[in-house]
Order: C-alpha cells, then sequence, then structure tokens
C-alpha cells in the first residue's frame, strides 16, 4: 500500500509544477496585454489635459464614435463633478459617463486606469486625468477591449494546451522511468 501511495507522488510533483508554470506564464501574457491596452489611452488623456491646462481644445474627431461597436480610441472632457463637457464618444445617443469615484481616484493618484463595462457587451479600457486648472476638470481617454480580450482567450488557450501536452509528455516519461524499475 505504501509502495502504491509513494508512485503517485511524481505524478502529483509533475502536475503541480506543470499547472504553476503554464499558469504563471498565461498571467503574464494576459496582464502585458491588458496594461498595453491602455497606451495609447495614457498619451491621448495626457496631451488632451495639457490642450485644455493651456485653455485650447483637444482635438476630437469628426463623427461620433459609437463605443459599442467601433475599436476607435475616443476623448471625453468632464467638468470637476464628473459632467460630460465634449466628447467624440456615444453609447445609447449619450456621452458616457463612467461612475463618479473614478474621479476622485483619478485627483488622488494623478490619474486612473480602469476597465469599464457600461454595458454588459461593452467593456472599455479607460484612463482618466485630472486637468491642473482651477475649473477642476478631467480628461478621460478609452478603447474597446475587444481584441485584446480576443487575444487574452488565445493565450489561454495556448496555456491549456501547453498544460495537457507537458502532463501527457511529463506521465509518459514517468512511466518509462517507473517501468524501467
Amino acid at each position: 500500500m505504501l509502495k502504491m501511495q509513494r508512485s503517485y507522488i511524481p505524478y502529483a510533483v509533475a502536475f503541480v509544477l506543470i499547472f504553476c508554470i503554464c499558469g504563471l506564464v498565461y498571467a503574464e501574457v494576459q496582464q502585458d496585454l491588458r496594461q498595453t491596452a491602455n497606451d495609447p489611452q495614457i498619451q491621448m488623456a495626457e496631451d488632451a489635459a495639457i490642450q485644455v491646462q493651456a485653455g485650447s481644445q483637444p482635438h476630437f474627431s469628426i463623427q461620433n464614435i459609437d463605443i459599442a461597436k467601433s475599436l476607435s480610441p475616443y476623448l471625453v472632457i468632464f467638468d470637476k463633478q464628473g459632467n460630460p463637457i465634449m466628447s467624440d464618444a456615444l453609447l445609447d445617443g449619450k456621452i458616457p459617463t463612467p461612475p463618479a469615484g473614478v474621479f476622485d481616484t483619478a485627483k488622488q493618484r494623478g490619474e486612473f486606469l480602469v476597465t469599464w463595462q457600461p454595458r454588459p457587451d461593452v467593456r472599455q479600457a479607460l484612463v482618466i486625468v485630472p486637468v491642473k486648472n482651477d475649473a477642476g476638470q478631467f480628461v478621460a481617454a478609452g478603447r474597446s477591449l475587444r481584441e485584446v480580450e480576443k487575444r487574452e482567450d488565445k493565450a489561454l488557450q495556448m496555456a491549456i494546451a501547453a498544460w495537457v501536452i507537458m502532463l501527457a509528455v511529463s506521465y509518459a516519461g514517468i512511466f518509462l522511468v517507473m517501468k524501467k524499475s
């Protein structure tokens, strides 16, 4: 009985190690994909905040961007209460407005990067930057996470496939070693 229990130890160790390696690789890839999804919005929000601070109007696209359908990045300027002043984005015919708490957090931190889901089918990478002016305004830049999330799903599928293959190979190796002894 003791010999049979010991024979499972290599399997358990292999399972844990392979699971941890695949999990860590997936977590790193997923976080890299999600964090870099903020890069364009950080640049847009900071540049627009500098323009507003200087008293000029930031560049807005000509058409209104439907954030439920478009992958285009967008800008929204908010007053100090979090009410939209101007925007090139729409959601359900209105300027999208995140919860008020994000503005407080952005003011405390100097900027706030958040995944925002205004509707179950709409997920956005949103960056909010306070404008350093007397009006206490905020600039938000966002874009859809649709393509990033597709890449995350692909990375998860690859991690699971690698996990299964690594388990099969390690179990085959352990089986061959045990059979020879």
